[in-house]
């Protein structure tokens, strides 16, 4: 089960185990950095929703705030140690959450999801008092960067496409910028089923806008780059309809 923490400017998406990890390193990061009564508070918060929140019920929404966090000094500290925790994560800091078994792509989906997260925390508060982007106070490695990134670009394709699409034009740009990042950085072997999934977006869209040939081509990417043969098989099923329907179509 997932659990969400959500303002107007979107939602995050956690796994129940994840949230319980992020409160407890939360609870022992703030215990390490809180310096003022207003901190301290948002450490007592921290604890008693791992205590007694529950699985399913610790995520919170900004919309508003819960009273805990609801001061500008309590969400400033929360987002550092947001900030915090996916610098911990991004140094493989073994005693960081050790009882998560990391990979590349996993520590990549969590960076991912804390950017997300203080993005949302900053754009919670007035422009005086916010942090800096996390991007703007460390740097990850070239290629850790650039999967964050494309998590990210695919995180936000999907919330523009369910349950109210947004223009298409929006969602082909970002189909577009996520391409580009695959192909920039080489990202190809590792994100083969990402690549299905934005090609075959970008085939749907052009259908949307009656750009039959262009979509054709659309789907000839997504075929050459599934590995799965039944899959891949429904996908030149369709192209060989697509191709029937355009050369049957009255000039």
């Amino acid at each position: 089960m997932a659990e969400q923490f959500e303002s107007n400017e979107g939602v995050v998406h956690f796994s129940n185990g994840a949230v319980e990890s992020l409160y407890r390193a939360w609870s022992s990061l703030g215990r390490e950095l809180a310096r003022t009564s207003e901190q301290a508070s948002v450490v007592d918060w921290l604890q008693a929703k791992l205590v007694r929140g529950g699985a399913g019920g610790r995520a919170f929404s900004l919309n508003p705030p819960p009273p805990e966090l609801n001061s500008e000094p309590r969400l400033v500290f929360l987002a550092g140690l947001v900030t915090e925790t996916a610098l911990r994560i991004a140094r493989n800091e073994p005693e960081f959450l050790p009882e998560i078994e990391w990979d590349d792509d996993l520590r990549a989906s969590w960076l991912a999801r804390l950017m997300d997260l203080h993005e949302l925390l900053r754009k919670a508060l007035p422009a005086w008092c916010a942090p800096p982007s996390m991007n703007d106070q460390f740097t990850l490695p070239p290629g850790l960067q650039a999967e964050c990134k494309l998590k990210r670009l695919l995180s936000r394709l999907q919330a523009k496409s369910l349950p109210h699409p947004s223009e298409p034009h929006e969602r082909l740009g970002l189909i577009e910028e996520a391409l580009s990042t695959i192909r920039d950085h080489r990202l190809e072997s590792t994100n083969a089923g990402a690549l299905t999934y934005l090609f075959l977006e970008r085939a749907e869209l052009l259908l949307e806008r009656g750009n039959a040939h262009e979509a054709v081509s659309a789907l000839k990417d997504a075929a050459s780059s599934e590995k799965d043969p039944q899959l891949r098989g429904d996908i030149e099923t369709q192209i060989a309809k697509l191709e029937r329907e355009l050369r049957d179509r009255p000039y």
